[in-house]
């Protein structure tokens, strides 16, 4: 019984551990900018440089992302994914996170 409950908890962890997992639940904060991708994104990660979080960056064919993961070389848990979305002369910057993070929703707010 103790296997079938650890097996349950890893597959619901893995299910809701990826950054397209993460994106089926509604976006915490949506905001627009006028700054580029990289503009954005590089005041983004500058903020964690040295900090126990580390967000990685990734281009994608519409912008960007940025994640925080945890984890191991086996296996990364998303606990926060902000994707970044060229639309002409604007970004539109979306947060999704398993809760509210206060921090990111300021340092998203302070890199507009």
């Amino acid at each position: 019984m103790k296997r079938f409950a650890m097996l349950a908890a890893t597959i619901a962890l893995v299910d809701c551990s990826t950054p397209a997992a993460r994106r089926e639940d509604p976006a915490l904060l949506t905001v627009e900018t006028t700054k580029s991708v990289m503009a954005f994104s590089g005041c983004f990660i500058d903020f964690y440089q040295g900090k126990q979080l580390r967000p990685t960056f990734t281009p994608t064919s519409k912008g960007g992302s940025i994640e925080f993961n945890i984890g191991s070389f086996a296996s990364n848990y998303t606990t926060a994914l902000i994707d970044i979305e060229d639309i002409g002369d604007r970004r539109r910057i979306q947060l999704f996170a398993q809760n509210q993070e206060k921090d990111l929703n300021e340092q998203i707010n302070a890199c507009l």
